[in-house]
This record gives structure tokens, C-alpha cells and sequence, in this order.
């Protein structure tokens, strides 16, 4: 068994991409892990897989929006495996790009609540527990969207600067009981998320990249993995880009984080 033995961990949005790509990952390394999820399906489907690899798991229909049931999340996964050790807020969303003149105010809602009250949510409701135990480990997902904007997803890049004053916050607040608090900023990543832009031209994308190749979830989990090691106690506060040097191309002429050549006009 690997580093996380006996560990439980919760991740949002873990039912398909990331989420599942760095659940399967955790449990990999001796974890039971807690899938919380609107995709109950899904989500039950991603539970098995992890059950298969001798582990703990179980999966619950959740909506980050609703402080109640992140609560309630944390709350079954402590009375069915009496601790818990990791919170990987992952969970997020999108809307059909639109320019900010045009973006509707439910859609600048939508994004922002998932994103910005649901990393709350988790953060506050984990906190509360592993204070008691004076251990945790918490990553949150940002983008680097956050950093270089997003062309017509001001909401989603709005969200994710936000995750880094929280992560930066928390990782203040809760530093002094032993929990970790980072993020990190993934690139161009394949998911159900990113399937637009790589539809439209993953060479393009994997051309923008120094590395030659876009992102796949096992390069996103091997941070987390990095992130939740007890032996990383003296890492906090960390904001880590995971983009294969994308950033370093942002800025100029090929901002290729935009949808715009993909909904032109």
C-alpha cells in the first residue's frame, strides 16, 4: 500500500475527468476516498473502480452550491470512516462563452457559485473536522485562466482568482493546527470541459505548448498526490501551475486559453 494507507480522502466533482483522474490516483496510494458529485451515477461508477483497488469508497449525489450538503458529505464520510484526512475541491463548472457585454447575469452566477461558494463550502466544513485531529491536507483547483484571463469566460477566470485568495487565506488560518492548504492552475487539460477546444484543434493546442503535448488527468493527480504526502507539511500556501508551460506563451498574440476561434464574432 502506498503513502496515503488508512487516509480518507473527499473530492468534488469526482465522478468523471480530474476529479476521477485524481480519486483513482489517491486510492492507488492507500486511501478510501469519497466521491461527491451531482453525477450520482457516475459517481457510483468511479466509487466501484476505487472499491476494486482494496479500498474504501462510496459515493454521494452532492451540489456544492448547497452548504448543507457539503456539510452533510463531510459528515457521512467522518461517521463511516471516522476521519478525514484530504479535501480536493475540484468540483466546477461552465457556461456557453459569451463576451461580458453579452454574458447573462445567471450564467456570471451559475460559474461564480460553483466555483467560488462551493471551494468555501468544503474549506469551512473540512477545516472544522481536521482541526480536531490537527492534521489535513486541502487542494483546491484553480486555473490559469485565473492569471491570464479567459476570453469570453470572464466568469470562470473571475472564480479562479477568487480559489487563490481563498487557498492563500486558508493556508494562513489553518497552517498553525498542521493543515496544508495549496492550489494548483492547470492548462489546457483533456475532460469533458476542455472536449470543445480539443475538438477544434488539439494540434493547435498541443503546438501552443512547450512540452508538445496538452494535459492529461495523471499529469494534474501527480500534484495532488505531491500536495497531500504527510511529508509535505512544509509546503502551504502554494499556488502551482500545471500547464506544460503554456503560461510562459500567454500575454501576446497566442492566447490560445480564448474560445474566441471557436465562436468567432
Amino acid at each position: 500500500m502506498g503513502f496515503l494507507k488508512d487516509q480518507v480522502a473527499i473530492v468534488t466533482g469526482g465522478a468523471r475527468g480530474l476529479g476521477r483522474g485524481i480519486a483513482l490516483a489517491l486510492a492507488d496510494e492507500g486511501a478510501s476516498v469519497v466521491i461527491a458529485d451531482l453525477l450520482a451515477d457516475k459517481g457510483s461508477e468511479t466509487a466501484a473502480e476505487i472499491a476494486a483497488r482494496g479500498v474504501g469508497a462510496a459515493s454521494h449525489a452532492v451540489d456544492v452550491t448547497r452548504c448543507d450538503q457539503v456539510e452533510g458529505v463531510v459528515a457521512d464520510t467522518v461517521k463511516t470512516f471516522g476521519r478525514l484526512d484530504i479535501l480536493i475541491n475540484n468540483a466546477g463548472n461552465t457556461t456557453h462563452p459569451a463576451w461580458c457585454w453579452d454574458m447573462s447575469e445567471r450564467d456570471w452566477l451559475s460559474v461564480i457559485d460553483t466555483h467560488v461558494n462551493g471551494t468555501f463550502y468544503g474549506l469551512k466544513a473540512a477545516a472544522r473536522v481536521m482541526k480536531e485531529r490537527r492534521y489535513g491536507r486541502i487542494v483546491n483547483l484553480s486555473s490559469i485562466a485565473a492569471v491570464h484571463g479567459f476570453c469570453s469566460q470572464m466568469n470562470y477566470a473571475a472564480a479562479k482568482f477568487a480559489v487563490i485568495g481563498m487557498t492563500l487565506t486558508a493556508a494562513k488560518e489553518l497552517g498553525p493546527y498542521g493543515i496544508t492548504v495549496n492550489a494548483m492552475q492547470p492548462g489546457v487539460i483533456r475532460s469533458d470541459m476542455t472536449a470543445i477546444l480539443l475538438n477544434a484543434g488539439e494540434e493547435k493546442y498541443a503546438k501552443g505548448t512547450p512540452v508538445q503535448r496538452v494535459g492529461e488527468p495523471a499529469d494534474v493527480a501527480n500534484v495532488v498526490k505531491f500536495f497531500v504526502n504527510p511529508a509535505s507539511d512544509f509546503i502551504t500556501g502554494v499556488v502551482m501551475r500545471v500547464d506544460g508551460g503554456i503560461a510562459l506563451k500567454l500575454g501576446a498574440d497566442d492566447d490560445i486559453t480564448a474560445y474566441a476561434d471557436v465562436y468567432p464574432g
